[in-house]
């Protein structure tokens, strides 16, 4: 499987451009997160995130330099950058290492499907996790489970809307537990930035698979935490010409 996982990275655009803009300087750098999960999962992979151990505006601007693209900061607090192809074909996101080691950084993501890492320039899959499992299994576990505190999603509130999101756009299903935590710290989503969470959404809505993340996001409390509008149409009785209740009827709207 790992030649295969190697043959769909090679053949992806924004990996042999980060490859060749970066050289020398790969070994300290990773491909991670969802670039790997898609790749993992037999996907085209359209954009490469990269974890480096050193300079991410340095390596976000080589990969722009060596495309003609822009480079740009993308997030101030975490120090990630992004590179992207003139066309807009691609983008090429570069952070610099959470935590002391690629393997600590993996720890702080969020779920097990995302928490995996190959080095840019070649070589074995680093899973500490259990990622690779956990995708052959369907399944979209929170790292550091099973207490809430411990787990990822006390790091970042926008976490458990990213879960429903990632059910709109994969094939994967959270586990039993990681149902019960996402239920318990959906309240919290509110507490993550409006731009954030707008982007979340709006990632759902334009999924193929919105309408069986919508009844996951309902039956945990994200609808009502991110959308008590929507929330609140459960309980609305229509005349007797409709059938359905108001939410159902605008859930069959939406389909």
């Amino acid at each position: 499987a790992m030649t295969t996982l190697e043959d769909r990275l090679a053949a992806a655009p924004p990996v042999a451009a980060a490859r060749a803009a970066l050289g020398d300087d790969a070994d300290g750098a990773w491909i991670v997160g969802g670039t790997l999960r898609d790749a993992l999962l037999g996907r085209a992979v359209k954009d490469v995130d990269l974890a480096v151990a050193g300079d991410a505006q340095g390596a976000a601007r080589a990969v722009a330099r060596a495309v003609d693209g822009p480079a740009f900061p993308l997030s101030k607090a975490f120090g990630a950058w992004r590179a992207m192809h003139p066309d807009e074909r691609w983008v090429c996101d570069v952070s610099p290492l959470q935590g002391e080691t690629i393997e600590d950084d993996l720890r702080r993501r969020d779920f097990t499907v995302n928490a995996m890492a190959v080095p840019l320039g070649g070589g074995e899959l680093l899973d500490p996790c259990g990622g690779r499992e956990d995708l052959d299994a369907g399944v979209l576990r929170v790292v550091g489970g099973p207490e809430l505190e411990r787990s990822s999603y006390a790091a970042d509130p926008l976490r458990p809307l990213r879960l429903a999101r990632l059910t709109a756009e994969t094939p994967l299903r959270p586990d039993r537990d990681t149902e019960r935590l996402t239920a318990a710290a959906a309240a919290r989503v509110v507490e993550a930035s409006p731009e954030r969470v707008f982007a979340e959404l709006r990632r759902l809505v334009i999924a193929d698979g919105v309408l069986d993340a919508l009844e996951l996001a309902d039956r945990l409390g994200l609808v009502a935490a991110v959308l008590p509008e929507v929330a609140a149409l459960h309980a609305g009785e229509q005349s007797h010409f409709h059938h359905l209740d108001v939410y159902e009827h605008t859930v069959e709207v939406l389909r």
